[in-house]
């Protein structure tokens, strides 16, 4: 395992095809979703991965995950326990599974956000769903640091993770665009105006509630994006 006290967090957003990911060997990192569509072009592999959306992928998507996450054994899986795609091949690993909340949900199918139900602070145990996958992340990577069964609850945390940089993240979503690094990440999922607009909405909001509950440091490493929730950083100067 890294020695490092920090962990990158890696969204799929168009930056990561220009990121060098390689760049990230020897440290700690934690992919996301279809992050092994990035594998063929990198020889970097995330130490942790979240499988946390649903449905990005179409009905193959997941058994895809799982082929790539047999060629990157040595990463620890966490997977959310309402998901439907919970296969019994599953316990052949060391897979986490994750209890989340129903705040994702209060995104409805008409793309209207009930703003009367969004979460003011985070609420371990249960990892809250508000905001996407990357913001469900960071509550893992601060689980994982804050709430591991070998602290002493005496001393309080000893503390795997002291500072979270993001990359990939660039929010911004918008129609007719490639909104990831792979122009088949999601390509039979297309979204109109009015779901960019909302998806931009929540998953900002599901950022600044991150922000706001985080006993950890974040910083935004992505080059460009319009996720400014964060402070900016240099990934190249963060990794030097």
């Amino acid at each position: 395992m890294p020695i490092t006290s920090r962990v990158f967090i890696i969204g799929n957003g168009p930056s990561l095809k220009h990121t060098p990911l390689h760049l990230l060997e020897g440290e700690a990192s934690w992919g996301v979703n279809q992050v092994h569509m990035i594998y063929p072009h990198t020889s970097w592999r995330p130490n942790y991965i979240t499988c946390a959306e649903m449905t990005a992928g179409g009905e193959d998507w997941f058994p895809k995950i799982w082929a790539a996450v047999k060629v990157n054994p040595q990463a620890k899986i966490f997977a959310r326990d309402d998901a439907w795609w919970w296969t019994s091949e599953m316990e052949q690993y060391d897979v986490t599974r994750y209890n989340a909340c129903t705040h994702h949900d209060i995104v409805d199918t008409g793309n209207h956000i009930y703003f009367d139900q969004v979460p003011e602070e985070w609420h371990f145990p249960q990892i809250c769903k508000f905001g996407g996958s990357v913001p469900m992340t960071i509550q893992l990577a601060v689980q994982e640091r804050w709430y591991r069964e070998e602290d002493d609850p005496d001393k309080g945390p000893t503390g795997k993770f002291d500072e979270i940089y993001l990359l990939g993240c660039d929010l911004g979503h918008q129609p007719g665009k490639e909104n990831h690094f792979h122009s088949e990440y999601a390509g039979h999922r297309p979204i109109n105006l009015k779901t960019a607009k909302w998806r931009n909405m929540a998953n900002t909001m599901g950022h600044e509630l991150a922000l706001k509950s985080s006993p950890i440091p974040i910083y935004n490493a992505t080059p460009g994006g319009s996720l400014e929730v964060y402070p900016r950083v240099e990934f190249n100067s963060v990794i030097a």
